[in-house]
Order: structure tokens, then sequence, then C-alpha cells
């Protein structure tokens, strides 16, 4: 069958156009799964977050109850703070169940706090359970979330994403750190009695871990973020601490540390607002980043079937036009 000359053009016009759709319906598919992918992860960033707020009051818990074993804190303060703990807990596990992870992780977390408040929290009441215990089953809740962290910055194909959140789970490692060696401290200081060689070196792991995550070289932050991080040691919150473990480490078999135990307690909260405030403006920056990424593939594909629509008018006119012409340049008859 002899092909028309109007015939011909459509087929010529119609192998770009259709080269065109392909790769433009491919440029849509790749934005699109990149913007489906963006809102997942805003919502695990959501999580980092919320997270980060339960680690904070249980730390706070933590603290309390470790001071009311020492009759430094009231029974009133400390359920108070249980409270804030149990508020907190409800969102952590609201923003659990919309996770699109391997829920395992987040499950142990759930399971580890409610076993926590269900048979500890009464026991702390009492001054049934030692401080070493309080703070290793607070320890033991929050290296369980810290680790739905690396869950999160382990599903994201992003290098930098990945890097970003990790450098998140440095950081609140360092500043659970700090609130082992407040733990400590205030605790060997307020008893002002000998400590046992196992008790010494929990103190100094605790300590050393907080220096070793903030000068972690790892960790990719703004430089901000950067800066304060590199004065933390400087401050005098901290270097109030140092003068605290110093005196204990060296007094360790005698006791009589001459601490202020209320000076302590104030330049240990100094560092963990620190701390908390690094880690919240690190978690706004991922989550401005993940949004511009969001918003880029999405503008993305709205441009391409903008120009999906001029190239195709624009093509299609040209073919009709070309047909007409090729008709009226052909005599009738042939």
């Amino acid at each position: 069958m002899k092909l028309s000359l109007g015939h011909k053009i459509v087929i010529m016009g119609s192998v770009p156009m259709l080269a065109f759709f392909v790769s433009a319906f491919y440029g849509i598919r790749i934005n699109y799964l990149r913007a489906k992918e963006a809102t997942h992860t805003l919502t695990r960033i959501a999580s980092v977050r919320v997270t980060s707020l339960f680690i904070n009051e249980l730390q706070k818990e933590q603290s309390l109850s470790t001071l009311f074993q020492n009759n430094l804190a009231t029974k009133e303060d400390l359920k108070a703070q249980q409270i804030q703990t149990d508020s907190q807990f409800v969102q952590l596990k609201e923003v659990y169940t919309q996770i699109d992870l391997n829920h395992k992780t987040f499950d142990h977390v759930i399971e580890a706090s409610n076993r926590f408040f269900r048979i500890s929290r009464p026991l702390i009441l009492e001054n049934k359970l030692s401080i070493e215990e309080i703070i290793s089953q607070c320890n033991y809740i929050m290296a369980l979330a810290l680790h739905t962290d690396l869950e999160i910055a382990n599903a994201n194909d992003i290098q930098k994403l990945s890097s970003m959140i990790r450098s998140v789970n440095t950081l609140e490692i360092a500043k659970e750190s700090v609130g082992k060696t407040k733990a400590f401290l205030v605790a060997y200081a307020t008893e002002n009695k000998s400590i046992d060689d196992d008790q010494l070196d929990s103190l100094i792991r605790s300590k050393n871990g907080t220096i070793i995550n903030i000068e972690s070289p790892s960790i990719t932050v703004s430089e901000g973020s950067q800066t304060r991080l590199n004065r933390f040691e400087s401050h005098l919150y901290w270097q109030r601490i140092d003068i605290s473990y110093r005196s204990i480490v060296k007094r360790a078999a005698t006791g009589q540390y001459g601490i202020n135990v209320a000076e302590l307690m104030a330049a240990a909260l100094s560092a963990t607002e620190e701390l908390s405030s690094i880690i919240s403006t690190e978690i706004d920056r991922i989550n401005q980043y993940v949004f511009e990424i969001k918003s880029s593939a999405t503008q993305t594909v709205w441009i391409i079937c903008g120009v999906m629509a001029i190239f195709s008018t624009a093509l299609l006119g040209f073919i009709i036009n070309m047909v007409r012409s090729a008709r009226k340049a052909v005599p009738h008859g042939h």
C-alpha cells in the first residue's frame, strides 16, 4: 500500500513526538518518586524530632529519679516530670505508627518504655532502685530510641541526608552522656563517700562519651552549629563539670570531694540545654533540606507537563499545516 505524502509527514512528525513523550514520562516518573519519597522522609524526620523530645523528658526523669534517691528532689517534682514524660511518650507512639519502615525497632522502644513505667517507677518512688540501676534502665530505653534514628538514616538513598541524620544521632549520644555524667557526679558528690572501681569506670566512660561524640569527625552540621560545638568545652558550664569530675577521680578512694552540688546541677543543665538547642537546629535544617527536595521534584513534574503540552500543541499544529500545504501542492488526480 502506497502512503500519501500527508501520511508520511504525520509519521515523520510522530517519531520525535513519541521520543519526547517517552523522555518526558520518564522524567515525570523519576521526579514523582522523588517527591513521594521526600513525603515519607518528612514523616521520618518528624520521628527523629519526637524521639529527641522524648529522650529530653526521659533524661529529666532520670535526673530527678536519681536526685530523689539522695533526697535532693521531692516526690511531687518527680511525679510531675513523669507526667511530662508520659505526654511525650504518647506523641512518640503516634508518630511511630506512621513510619513506613520495619516496625520492630520502634516497637522495642515502646515495649521497654512501658516496662520501665510499669515496674521501675513504683520502685523508684519507694527508694528501692539504685542510682546505677535507674541510669542503666533509662539509658537502655534511650539507646533503643536512638537506634530508630539510624534505621531512618539507613533508609535514605541520599548520602547527604543520611549523614545529617547520623550527625544528629551522634549529638544525641553526646547529650545522653552529659545526662549520665551529671547523674553519677551528683550522686557521688552528695554521698561524699569513696567509690569503687566499677563506679569510677562508669563515670569516666560517661564523661569521655560526651567529648568523643562532640569531637567526632563524622559530624556534618551547619557552620553555626559547628562553631557552638567547638566552644562547648571552653564554656563555664563544662569547666564546672570538669572540675567536679577531676575532684571525684582524684579522691575516689577517700571521698570528701568538696563539690557544690547546686552549681554542678546548674552547669549540667546548661550543657544539656546547649546540646538540645544545637540538635533542634540541625533537625530543622534536615527538614528544610527534605522539603526543598520535595518542592524541586514537584516543580519539575509540573514544568515537564507544561513543556509537554506546549511541545505537543506546537508539533501537532506544525504537522497539520505541513499536511495542508502538501495537499495544496499536489495536483488533484495524483
